[in-house]
């Protein structure tokens, strides 16, 4: 009901989209509207990514035509790296030269879980740093606790999403803090992230030797982002003219590559992150390009790698054996999209009753996917119900809470009903967009309870280390 006052407030701003590749099918949708209402009322927009398919470009220029009511049917360059700029005077594409700006990374199939630890074992022993990108979070926790155990408490770090606020920035300060910019030998030496996808964009990171689970090829490039970022001594410290560390390598964690692989061929060795990346024929061809070439050049492999997983010849390249898997994700590709529409404002019907379908703004889909649920927590002290993380006053509830799947955790314990009510009483906000779990101390962890989806009773566990999970069971099994 408050759309009209965000666009007005937005009509005379500039629109930034940073990482734009990363829209699946619904907001991609959703953005495409937008670029159309902005040019409408005047407004301009930047949208940047380093690994944007030609057909996704194409569709985003000309949704903002749309709003400009210019034809646009052209066909957009495969230069790269690409300028492409829509007005009310036409289009123009500018391809920038980067001299001297040519980087190489050398990829290494790695095919068993072992093998990954005798590479950490190599890179750590010389004193350099590493990561390993995982898919999940629950593969992000086992191999965090597998790298405790090879290297130690202290030299290990995990960051996910599944922290509360407070941790997870806690966390991100010491990681910048250990293999950012300023980061030297000292605090870099023998050290290991074990991270989630929360690692892949937006912070300045520089890993000596980085290992990803198998994802889209796209995703491969944005990983490698973090991969030898700055120019260093081979011990560590930065300097200004020559990279001393050799040649960066990236260890890519995957099935052994196969040409006439079976239907499971991803799903054996990643169960959990089989449902996180659904086009499981896009993630053979990305082994394939990877497997054939066994290194890429950016910028001038960039094109080629990405229209090889995602331009138009990509689908008929799939084994056939993935044709179900394919078709099923396309389809839920399609109903994102067509989801998107319905929920779409109309430009030209505008705010009329019947063309709007009004939804709560606590409710307003910005995204599809997996529902999720705001987690806030409390713990008991000197018989007040106080929230866990006491950082910043005002904002500690904040602080204390995290973004979990609404089907771990769904409502919250009954048996702590007139508690959880008068806590939420006192919130800021009244607690209104979010569910209380209070928790108590247990063996160096803090135990709550609460209920998921199906109103069953499920354990909450939490610590600064690991972050949140939650148990599907007596055998203290743990969902993610």
């Amino acid at each position: 009901r408050h759309q009209s006052l965000r666009l007005w407030g937005l009509s005379s701003k500039v629109l930034i989209v940073d990482e734009v590749h990363a829209c699946d099918d619904y907001v991609h949708t959703l953005l495409r509207n937008l670029l159309k209402f902005h040019a409408a009322q005047g407004g301009s927009a930047i949208l940047l990514s380093a690994t944007l398919p030609v057909n996704m470009r194409k569709e985003l220029i000309k949704s903002f035509a749309d709003g400009l009511d210019l034809m646009f049917a052209g066909n957009p360059g495969i230069e790269y790296p690409l300028i492409t700029k829509c007005s009310a005077l036409g289009f123009l594409e500018t391809p920038v030269k980067r001299d001297n700006h040519s980087r190489t990374v050398k990829i290494k199939l790695i095919n068993r879980y072992e093998d990954v630890w005798n590479e950490l074992k190599n890179v750590l022993k010389n004193g350099q740093c590493a990561c390993w990108v995982r898919n999940t979070v629950h593969d992000a926790i086992t191999a965090y606790h597998d790298a405790q155990k090879h290297f130690g408490e202290e030299n290990v770090t995990l960051f996910h999403a599944r922290f509360t606020l407070g941790d997870r920035l806690e966390i991100e300060a010491e990681i910048q803090k250990f293999f950012g910019p300023e980061s030297n030998s000292g605090l870099r030496k023998g050290k290991l992230v074990i991270a989630t996808q929360v690692v892949e964009q937006s912070l300045d990171l520089d890993f000596d030797y980085m290992i990803s689970d198998l994802v889209p090829i796209d995703l491969i490039v944005q990983r490698a982002g973090r991969l030898r970022r700055h120019i260093r001594r081979s011990t560590g410290d930065r300097v200004s003219d020559k990279d001393e560390r050799g040649e960066p390598v990236m260890g890519v964690y995957m099935p052994v590559m196969d040409d006439t692989p079976d239907a499971d061929w991803y799903k054996k060795m990643f169960p959990k992150a089989a449902h996180v990346y659904h086009h499981h024929g896009q993630l053979w061809l990305t082994a394939k390009w990877l497997n054939e070439h066994g290194k890429f050049t950016m910028p001038d492999d960039a094109r080629a790698m990405v229209e090889w997983v995602y331009g138009q010849k990509a689908q008929a390249r799939i084994p056939i054996i993935f044709e179900r898997t394919e078709n099923k994700a396309y389809g839920n590709d399609g109903a994102a999209t067509s989801m998107a529409h319905f929920n779409e404002l109309n430009l030209d019907t505008g705010y009329l009753p019947d063309g709007v379908h009004w939804i709560d703004d606590n409710n307003a889909p910005t995204r599809l996917g997996e529902l999720s649920v705001l987690v806030r927590f409390a713990i008991k002290e000197n018989g007040k119900i106080v929230p866990l993380v006491r950082k910043v006053q005002g904002a500690d509830w904040e602080l204390s809470q995290v973004s979990v799947y609404r089907r771990l955790i769904a409502h919250e314990d009954e048996t702590q009903r007139d508690a959880i009510d008068t806590v939420k009483e006192e919130m800021p906000d009244k607690g209104k967009y979010c569910l209380l779990v209070i928790l108590k101390l247990d063996n160096a962890r803090w135990i709550g309870k609460a209920l998921n989806v199906q109103n069953h009773v499920v354990t909450v566990y939490y610590d600064n280390k690991t972050g949140l999970q939650v148990s599907k069971g007596e055998n203290d099994e743990f969902d993610s």
